[in-house]
Parts: C-alpha cells; structure tokens; sequence
C-alpha cells in the first residue's frame, strides 16, 4: 500500500513526500512499471510535494475499474505524465505558474474519483504546459502574472 511519510523539507519544516517503497501491486520485474514508478516519486517529492496526497491517492490503487486506466502499465505512464506537466508548469519553461487552484484534488478518495479527475485533468494540464510555455518563449508575459 502506497504511504505519505511525513519529513522535514525547506530548513525544518515537515512536508509530505512519497515512500520510495513501491506499493506490493508493482512487478519486481517489470522495469519499465518501476522506472514509472520512481519517476513520478522523484518527480513529486522534489518539485511538487503539495500534490502529494492527490498522488498517493493514485500510485496506491492495486486495480482500477475507471475507462483508460485498467492496465497498471498504461496508468503508471499517465500518472507520471501528470507528475511531468506539473513540474514543468512549476518551472522556468513556463514561467512558475501557482498551481494552488488545483490543491483540491488533495481531497479526492477512491478510485473512482482520483482517475475521473486524472481522466480530465491530465489534457488540461498538457494543454496549460503548451500555452505557458509558449508565453515564456515569446516574453509576452500577461499583466497578471
């Protein structure tokens, strides 16, 4: 079962990070299911901690019933694409965008609700990286930012 664990990050103060343990539903000898997996733990627990609960909520689940997301190899390659476009929208290609509008899907439980979500929120967020990114390129920075 995937578990939050809660460290001292940023001078002291705890944060939730991801266990690097990779959850029991995991094959020991699919590289390319524990490659995924190290990435999106990577990925989360050095840029994107505040996302994750939303994200253990998804790595924890043995099985998903939800449409686009029933092969575990499939799933764990959507969830790092996720972990991915956060990132970068964080980051200086798109300029730091605050992704605090997003902290509710900290609040979604089950499975059901964490891959609906992820089934719509995965094309925004590719889509947001597109745009910011090409904002940052061509410098015209909107006025709100």
């Amino acid at each position: 079962r995937m578990q939050l664990q809660e460290r001292p990050v940023d001078g002291g103060r705890a944060g939730l990070v991801l266990s690097a343990v990779p959850p029991s539903h995991l094959s020991v000898d699919d590289v390319d299911q524990r490659l995924a997996f190290s990435a999106v733990v990577a990925l989360v627990n050095s840029r994107a901690r505040e996302f994750a609960p939303f994200f253990s909520e998804l790595l924890k689940a043995p099985t998903v019933d939800v449409r686009g997301f029933t092969d575990l190899g499939r799933r764990l390659q959507k969830i790092k694409r996720l972990a991915v476009a956060i990132v970068t929208l964080k980051g200086p290609a798109c300029g730091g965008v605050d992704l605090s509008a997003f902290a509710w899907i900290n609040e979604l439980r089950g499975e059901e609700e964490a891959f609906t979500t992820l089934r719509y929120l995965l094309p925004e967020m590719d889509d947001l990286v597109r745009e910011f990114a090409e904002i940052e390129e061509s410098g015209d920075m909107p006025p709100w930012r």
